[in-house]
């Protein structure tokens, strides 16, 4: 008489898991009935032992071979048709398909030759490794789509971003944006909550800038979808193209008047006095600030600006002024009025084209009037992340 499965088995299993590296086979007849009667055939859970709850089973050979999970999970155990049942070992499966192109070696150079490298293309890679006398001697070659695909699976090349243009910082310009950070802090302008909101609400930024009539515009947002090259029309510029210089203000309320500076007329002191100015001042009665008192009016350095006849001006009209000796030069980054000429200048790319000076003015001035309010809000708001940035990197660049 044959004693019952469950002892048979249990004498063979063992006590630890990790002494079990080699299966356990029973070879008992009545082991041999609980197993279906086909090649490779998973032996449902239900129906086995208690005694196996932990272990995994197969048929194989008419036998049952059992092996623990942490076996099943090894990265060795590929496929379990191909157990040896002589040795009880493991096999890869034959893969179909050509063999990888990209050896872990050729992975690191990839890497070496093109992370955090300026100018590094694919088809520069892909030809210098197949100068190299390691893909001569085995006069093998990858193809620039190769070095593409494998860098679309890596977590650092799958986007390939462009450096941003920064204006050179001196070593006064980093003291005087510390400097300036230090002061709107102190004087509760980055301070979160309602407070802060109120105070940088009521900055009036403004600025002058040059805009083309056929600017060049940004190159990613000039591209058609069309079935041939010769269907994309091409970017007419003439030889010296018309440019024009608009000066205006905002604030989180509003916008002041734009100005468009007459052709062939420079901005000297008395020109910015005379018509410049003027347009910001209005601007404190226009309604776009909810009081006059604590207004701060902002302004570069630019000549014009920093005249003590200018100066004069400004100090009998606004509480506060951030100019001569407060604004830091060469820091575009942290003006927001910077964003509203961005879309501007991209106002006079959209159709229909203007073709004379005067339609692209009347473009500028329906696109500067239509700006939303949520917009100018945001912009204002966004002077404390600016400062705050600029003060992490020790008065460096910030990400605007």
């Amino acid at each position: 008489m044959l004693p019952h499965p469950d002892n048979a088995i249990r004498q063979q299993r063992p006590d630890n898991h990790q002494q079990a590296a080699k299966p356990i086979i029973s070879y008992h007849q009545a082991a041999y009935t609980l197993c279906p009667k086909s090649p490779d055939a998973v032996v449902p859970r239900a129906v086995l032992p208690r005694c196996f709850v932990d272990y995994f089973y197969i048929w194989k050979f008419r036998q049952i071979i059992f092996f623990p999970q942490w076996v099943l999970r090894s990265r060795y155990l590929v496929n379990i048709k191909e157990l040896e049942y002589k040795h009880y070992s493991a096999k890869d499966r034959k893969r179909s398909g050509r063999p990888r192109v990209l050896s872990p070696t050729t992975k690191r150079q990839i890497k070496s030759k093109m992370y955090r490298k300026c100018g590094a293309s694919v088809r520069k890679t892909a030809r210098i490794l197949n100068s190299t006398p390691r893909y001569m001697n085995k006069n093998k070659n990858i193809s620039k789509s190769t070095v593409h695909n494998y860098l679309k699976t890596t977590k650092w090349g799958k986007t390939a971003y462009r450096s941003q243009k920064k204006t050179l910082l001196s070593k006064k310009n980093v003291q005087d944006r510390l400097k300036f950070g230090q002061l709107v802090e102190e004087t509760g302008f980055l301070t979160p909550g309602t407070r802060g909101q109120k105070l940088r609400a009521n900055i009036l930024f403004t600025d002058e800038t040059w805009i083309e009539l056929h600017g060049q515009g940004h190159s990613q947002n000039r591209r058609y979808r069309t079935e041939e090259r010769i269907d994309v029309p091409p970017i007419l510029r003439p030889k010296h193209s018309l440019k024009i210089m608009v000066a205006g203000g905002f604030c989180a309320g509003g916008v002041t008047q734009l100005h468009v500076v007459p052709q062939g007329q420079t901005i000297n002191a008395n020109y910015y006095q005379t018509k410049i100015l003027p347009t910001y001042t209005q601007a404190m009665s226009s309604g776009i600030f909810s009081s006059r008192n604590n207004i701060v009016f902002q302004q570069d350095g630019a000549p014009a600006h920093t005249a003590k006849s200018t100066m004069k001006i400004l100090e009998d009209e606004f509480e506060t002024v951030w100019g001569k000796g407060v604004w830091p030069g060469n820091s575009p980054d942290l003006n927001p009025i910077e964003n509203l000429w961005s879309i501007l200048k991209d106002s006079a790319y959209q159709d229909p084209l203007p073709t004379t000076r005067q339609e692209l003015q009347a473009r500028f001035q329906t696109t500067w009037n239509s700006l939303p309010v949520d917009l100018l809000q945001k912009l204002a708001q966004s002077f404390k992340t600016r400062v705050d940035q600029m003060m992490t990197n020790d008065g460096g660049h910030t990400t605007y």
